[in-house]
């Protein structure tokens, strides 16, 4: 009688980043899914990351027969640029597959451009400005250079009226690719042109307008946003209120993230994914 063949094969199945910015001698983590497709568990394999010829991370892992893990390489870049990297795991018999490459770019800054209604924010300048990981840059709603919006990983719409029709398509562009897009509104704009806008990116819309105090409960320190911000949250920390401001109404199939929560559960700021990218609100 013929006798099965015993399959043997695990191999990469997909990887990503934690955060959406890799920073110059940071510690980054790489998400590493691998698949076994083989009749039998794998024990204690390796799994090697090399960054431009040199071995920069190692782990080894364990996969159960007809299973798949998620795997984190940490590791950190010294130089800016591309940045070519290759994941190798050690398989046998089928070998041809245990190699996977793929790319990414480190720039020497972090490019930030905020969009400003009728003033600049000296809040954004005094964050952005004093740490030599940005590049920031402030532009008037007027007088956008929208070559260079490509270029950016955040742009920030700071204070305007509305969203003209040009700029929404610039933007939604943008985020399909992976750009990242804050907004801090202002009273008085133009709801309409807002969530025209943000329907176009499948996300939340702004709602009525409340003007009593509200005060932050929660932090989500989870987020990638706050990574490496908190060792941890003393017990009597100051946290932030918001005087006025609006409401946030869901939109069906957003993918939601809140990241500041009102005392009662109402979010203060969330973010959404869009495309490739992320709307934070």
């Amino acid at each position: 009688p013929l006798e099965a063949v015993e399959q043997q094969n695990v191999y990469i199945d997909s990887v990503w980043f934690e955060t959406p910015a890799r920073v110059l001698n940071q510690q980054s983590k790489l998400l590493v899914r691998i698949k076994n497709a083989g009749d039998k568990a794998v024990d204690n394999s390796r799994l090697t990351l090399n960054i431009n010829g040199m071995q920069k991370s190692v782990n080894n892992f364990s996969v159960d027969a007809a299973k798949s893990i998620t795997d984190t390489l940490n590791f950190s870049v010294t130089s800016a640029g591309w940045q070519n990297c290759e994941l190798l795991i050690e398989d046998y018999p089928i070998t041809f597959d245990d190699s996977y490459y793929f790319s990414f770019e480190i720039a020497q800054q972090i490019n930030v451009t905020a969009i400003n209604g009728n003033s600049f924010s000296k809040y954004l300048n005094v964050l952005f400005t004093e740490s030599r990981h940005f590049n920031f840059q402030n532009q008037s709603v007027n007088q956008v250079d929208y070559s260079n919006l490509p270029k950016n990983q955040l742009i920030i719409l700071n204070g305007l009226r509305d969203v003209p029709s040009g700029m929404a398509s610039q933007l939604q562009t943008y985020v399909e690719k992976g750009g990242n897009v804050l907004i801090f509104p202002t009273d008085g704009m133009n709801l309409d042109s807002y969530n025209t806008f943000l329907r176009s990116l499948g996300v939340a819309t702004y709602g009525e307008r409340f003007a009593e105090r509200r005060e932050v409960s929660q932090i989500n320190t989870q987020s990638e946003v706050f990574n490496d911000v908190f060792e941890r949250l003393p017990n009597n920390m100051d946290m932030p209120f918001a005087s006025s401001g609006y409401e946030l109404s869901g939109f069906g199939g957003a993918i939601e993230e809140n990241l500041l929560t009102f005392r009662g559960g109402r979010a203060f700021v969330s973010g959404y994914k869009s495309g490739s990218g992320k709307v934070y609100l």
